[in-house]
Order: C-alpha cells, then sequence, then structure tokens
C-alpha cells in the first residue's frame, strides 16, 4: 500500500512552521513540494494529491501570507506586513478584495523603507502597519499618492510594530 502526504498538508506545515520561526525547517518543506511539482518535471499548476487539479494545493498561498506576515482588514482600511524572511530586504506580492500589488521593504543602515505599490484596482487605506527590521533606530514616515505627499502620523508600540495612518 502506497501512502503519502497531499501537498496541502505539507504547504500547511511549512507555512506553520514559518509561522513558529523554524525558518529551515519550513523552507525545506515548502522546497521539497515545489520540486516534486518542478516545471520540468510535472505542470506546476496542477499538484496532483488524488485527482487532477486538487484545491487543497492551494494552501501554498499560506506560506506566502506567513513569509511577509501580511494581514489585511478591508472594511478598517488596515493593511500590515511583518517579514519573517529576509526582514531588511524584502518584496512580495499581496492581494486585497478590490486589488493587488506589491510590498517593498528596504533597509540602509538603521534607515528602513516601506513601499506598497498597488498595480490592479483600488486600495482603501486609512492605516498601515510594518514591524520594524531589528537594528533600525527611530522612523520616519511619509504617505504619498500619485506622487502626492499626504498628511499622516506614526506611532511605535512596544514591540516595534509602527503605525501609519492618515
Amino acid at each position: 500500500m502506497r501512502h503519502w502526504c497531499g501537498s496541502g498538508f505539507e504547504y500547511q506545515v511549512g507555512a506553520h512552521c514559518l509561522a513558529e520561526g523554524l525558518l529551515d525547517e519550513g523552507l525545506t518543506i515548502i522546497r521539497a513540494v515545489s520540486d516534486r511539482y518542478h516545471p520540468a518535471k510535472r505542470n506546476p499548476f496542477n499538484e496532483i494529491e488524488y485527482s487532477d487539479h486538487y484545491a487543497r494545493a492551494l494552501a501554498s498561498y499560506a506560506a506566502l501570507i506567513t513569509a511577509s506576515g501580511f494581514r489585511h482588514s478591508g472594511p478598517d482600511g488596515v493593511i500590515g506586513f511583518a517579514p519573517v524572511l529576509t526582514p531588511a530586504a524584502f518584496k512580495s506580492a499581496f492581494t486585497t478584495a478590490e486589488g493587488w500589488g506589491s510590498y517593498q521593504r528596504s533597509q540602509t543602515g538603521q534607515r528602513a523603507t516601506e513601499t506598497i505599490t498597488l498595480k490592479r484596482g483600488t486600495l482603501r487605506l486609512r492605516k498601515f502597519e510594518c514591524a520594524l527590521p531589528a537594528g533600525t533606530v527611530g522612523f520616519l514616515a511619509q504617505a504619498r499618492r500619485n506622487g502626492t505627499t499626504l498628511a499622516a502620523s506614526t506611532d511605535t508600540d512596544a514591540d516595534g510594530l509602527t503605525d501609519l495612518e492618515e
């Protein structure tokens, strides 16, 4: 009898490892699934579990959300990121109910720059939250929309979570 774990379960375990700070273990699990469905071997858009196009494999998206520390509340107009992988230099895609784009963080010395770029759709944003990378001292925030600087205020709590409110 042949036993295997479905890719959806494996992605969930890998994402959970990332969330718990077990980065090497989580990335190893995710890489093993990815290698198994590498485009040179199979259709990478059809991770077969029990039949073709099985939806549980969509749990792979949990790894992206966990790695970026993404959180979003459309009704409250809040979006936030707290990357667990390479927190001083990170880039990731994000999706919301009405739009999608990219988030990028770069750090030079003690200065971190956070950038959200909306590629398509709309994003009602009242508050942006970010976890400051280790070694960041102070925080200078600026909100811009279509090249225009907006009035905004910042607040940093004891955990290093910074809010930018319009």
